[in-house]
């Protein structure tokens, strides 16, 4: 990770050049959602937040968060992610993207980062994995509409949709 963070930063040593860093596995992005990474995973006692972990960028960039690091060269500080990338990202059929998990690690700025997403793969063999995403008019739905504070989460149902009841 600190040797594709030496690239993005055209530094030849790490060692000399960054006066400090710091790597976290989750963050708050400007939207408020909470970015994982493969780091928060391994930290004991975190359950597995495989699905938020991947993301999309500015520039039509998607990838698996690694961790995060907040780097300071000379006087500056930058907020950065280390992913492993989607390449060969295509569109087709007018809103289906796909693509090809990269073995490459890059990096780009925390600010770049758009949303979370969730991807979809036929099987654990398959050659191309499908981009999911939120639909923008879920954003103008109110919560009846949306399915939201319903109530119907905090039910228990049993058979032909009874409510079931605790035994006494």
């Amino acid at each position: 990770e600190l040797e594709a963070i030496s690239a993005y930063f055209q530094i030849v040593d790490y060692h000399d050049d960054f006066a400090s860093y710091q790597r976290w596995g989750k963050i708050k992005l400007l939207n408020g959602r909470t970015l994982c990474s493969r780091l928060s995973d391994t930290q004991p006692g975190n359950k597995s937040n495989h699905f938020y972990r991947l993301f999309e960028a500015q520039d039509s960039k998607f990838g698996e968060a690694l961790a995060f690091y907040e780097v300071k060269i000379i006087d500056k500080v930058h907020l950065i992610a280390v992913y492993q990338p989607l390449h060969n990202v295509i569109q087709t059929l007018g809103t289906v993207l796909r693509g090809n998990w990269s073995n490459e690690i890059k990096v780009l700025n925390i600010s770049m980062v758009v949303d979370i997403i969730g991807i979809w793969s036929p099987s654990d063999d398959a050659k191309n994995i499908y981009i999911l995403r939120k639909h923008p008019g879920l954003a103008h739905l109110n919560e009846e509409e949306s399915g939201k504070n319903d109530g119907l989460d905090e039910l228990e149902y049993g058979n032909n949709g009874k409510e079931v009841e605790e035994e006494k």
